[in-house]
């Protein structure tokens, strides 16, 4: 949405009162359970796959060649070599890993699916395979023991009791986090109640708009188009546009009245602070702060202090509310 779009929303919409709102305020909790749920996926993410010398159970981690065929002629993405399959993953078509339970390494075996009625390469959906396949390997997963030698060599602390209590303390910090962002939306809500005015289907649409391209995006780096998307889901672009109204509507809303707030506020972005944020930048995209000047333009500039005032508003609803 253009900044002459909102520039011209900002000037209709009266202010109602966005100072002195009320908010509750939450109680942060974290509990024993919480902490030894956390410790436990991060034991779970360091797994690791051992050779065995056994058949292979659901479970396992095959490590295999393969090469798929239709009617006797190989097709495009149906050849591997050494590809990790963990069987019981459902990673493969329904069928193919059920196959290789009870092979063992060095087993040949010729693995017979068939591709479902709804696969993405119409070519091969509805159609009967056959892939041979060479189990290399047979590994079993396993995690490592939970005790004070494991918080040494991962963790960097003394003990499990040690390591708990920085786990905690993350918690903590996450809850607190999570309780001001939902107590900073409920005041905005509030604001934005207090502060009504129309938005044009034109000005939805555009927005709608906008957020489709995103979606895109990201479906993009993930390697898929949105026809593919339409096609697993059987939505349609009129469907997910309808869907996205919603989020169009509260952003657009939430931007006018915090603009506003920033305008009567006379709220301002010092260049220190414009610094400050340069170096947050560069911590999270893990390059020197004098990478990112360097690819500071004006308009960057000015979009990035643009996107800091709107923040401070957010912060002075905050500050300047009531607690029940």
């Amino acid at each position: 949405m253009s900044q002459n779009a909102i520039d011209e929303l900002v000037e209709q919409v009266v202010l109602g009162q966005y100072k002195g709102l009320v908010c509750p305020k939450a109680v942060i909790t974290v509990y024993e359970d919480e902490v030894n749920s956390a410790i436990e996926m991060e034991r779970q993410s360091r797994q690791f796959n051992e050779k065995v010398d056994r058949p292979a159970k659901e479970g396992d981690v095959t490590v295999i060649d393969y090469e798929g065929k239709v009617d006797g002629v190989a097709f495009e993405g149906g050849t591997s070599k050494e590809y990790p399959l963990t069987l019981g993953s459902h990673t493969f078509i329904q069928g193919f890993e059920e196959q290789l339970v009870g092979k063992s390494a060095g087993e040949e075996v010729d693995v017979k699916v068939t591709f479902p009625e709804q696969y993405h390469a119409k070519n091969l959906a509805g159609q009967p395979a056959v892939f041979h396949v060479t189990v290399r390997e047979v590994c079993e997963k396993k995690t490592p023991e939970l005790n004070d030698e494991y918080v040494k060599k991962y963790c960097d602390v003394d003990t499990l009791d040690d390591y708990k209590v920085i786990v905690k303390a993350r918690l903590v910090a996450d809850k607190e986090r999570s309780a001001q962002y939902s107590r900073q939306q409920g005041l905005l809500e509030q604001v934005i109640k207090n502060s009504p005015f129309e938005l044009s289907d034109e000005v939805i649409d555009f927005r709608v708009g906008q957020l489709l391209e995103q979606y895109a995006q990201r479906l993009s780096m993930q390697g898929l188009t949105m026809e593919q998307y339409y096609q697993f889901t059987g939505a349609t672009e009129a469907v997910l546009k309808e869907q996205l109204i919603p989020q169009a509507v509260r952003e657009i809303q939430n931007t006018v009245v915090l603009q506003a707030i920033v305008n009567k506020e006379q709220i301002q972005v010092s260049d220190a602070e414009l610094d400050k944020q340069y170096g947050e930048m560069a911590k999270t995209y893990g390059i020197d702060k004098a990478q990112i000047l360097s690819m500071i333009t004006d308009e960057i500039r000015e979009s990035i202090r643009a996107d800091l005032k709107i923040q401070k508003a957010i912060e002075f609803i905050e500050e300047h509310s009531l607690e029940e």
